[in-house]
């Protein structure tokens, strides 16, 4: 007697790329390329230690804007170089753009195109459904029948939902666990939220907060917090969080970056579509009324390639002088995508 079964196929990763989207989350400019002679890299490097916050800022700034061309001389130094000096070549390393293909990777996110007058919320929530790969949690947390107009056009899918629920007055959040969507109502404040392909950031805002620890005594500390969300089945496999801010200013034009940056972690988006984050400011941002301006980087691993590997086994019972012994037998191809 012999019984077959067949193993669904298995995709594995055969090729990553690091992709960086940049973030410019309020307006401003800034002037472009200046002519003039070339700048000091190793002058500039030496000013990562200098004792002044305001030189080393500049030449922190100033290494960045030269992109690429500091990284040969920045990496040398990173060998030498004392402990504060260290971090700040580090993050300004995470902050240089990498200059392959990677770096310009492309990721198309799904698209919404709706026009309704007056209809259901609830059919509106069937058709994103029907369209698109988001799942919502039923029952909903808002009344179905609550007449929803909308005119999407060719939109991103995590636009889409923040034009739905801005129609009906709330705001979307995920599910932990199962990743479906809901709507929460009585949303208050606004999130400044961008959108690049499939990623969605969010800031929410500056918590300040205040604590007496035993042996120090009273510290103040302003976190800026945010959240990052997926597409569902985007090909990003995972990002590095907190995002690498270039500039925060308040509406005073204060510098609010912590003078020596928080480190990046991976976070795989294997089993999670959403990244909470947040990171201390500096002390002035206390003080601050308003966020101005707020520009950075956010670094993914995107699967740019695949192999399928097929997998076709089975297992046969051999009787043998009142014996029954299971030999397993299997073969298995392995075969590039088609598209």
């Amino acid at each position: 007697m012999s019984h077959a079964s067949r193993i669904a196929p298995i995709r594995l990763a055969s090729a990553l790329r690091t992709a960086f989207v940049v973030l410019v989350l309020a307006a401003g400019a800034r002037a472009g390329g200046q002519d003039g002679p070339a700048p000091d890299v190793a002058a500039l490097i030496a000013k990562l230690g200098h004792s002044e916050f305001e030189i080393r800022e500049e030449a922190t700034t100033a290494l960045i804007a030269l992109g690429e061309r500091s990284r040969p001389a920045l990496e040398t130094a990173l060998e030498s170089a004392d402990l504060e000096t260290r971090l700040r070549i580090e993050a300004i390393l995470r902050l240089l753009p990498v200059e392959t293909e990677s770096s310009t990777t492309s990721l198309e996110p799904q698209r919404v195109t709706l026009q309704v007058t007056e209809r259901p919320l609830g059919e509106v929530v069937t058709r994103l459904e029907r369209d698109t790969s988001v799942r919502f949690h039923r029952p909903l947390q808002v009344p179905e029948d609550r007449p929803v107009t909308l005119a999407l056009s060719d939109m991103p899918l995590l636009e889409a939902l923040d034009v739905v629920s801005e129609a009906i007055g709330s705001r979307w959040v995920r599910d932990y666990g199962t990743d479906l969507i809901r709507f929460v109502q009585n949303p208050g404040a606004r999130p400044i939220c961008r959108y690049f392909g499939p990623v969605r950031v969010a800031f929410t805002g500056v918590s300040r907060n205040a604590s007496l620890q035993f042996g120090i005594g009273r510290t103040e500390q302003c976190l800026l917090q945010g959240q990052i969300d997926l597409e569902p089945g985007c090909r990003v496999l995972g990002i590095w969080s907190p995002p690498a801010l270039t500039e925060v200013r308040d509406d005073r034009e204060t510098d609010l970056r912590p003078e020596t940056p928080p480190i990046e972690q991976f976070t795989t988006a294997r089993d999670r579509m959403s990244f909470h984050f947040s990171f201390g400011l500096r002390a002035p941002a206390k003080e601050a009324e308003s966020i101005r301006r707020l520009a950075g980087r956010l670094r993914l691993a995107i699967a740019t390639s695949y192999q399928v590997v097929e997998f076709d086994c089975r297992q046969e019972r051999v009787r043998s002088e009142g014996k029954t012994t299971v030999r397993l037998a299997s073969n298995s191809r392995c075969a590039a995508p088609s598209g």
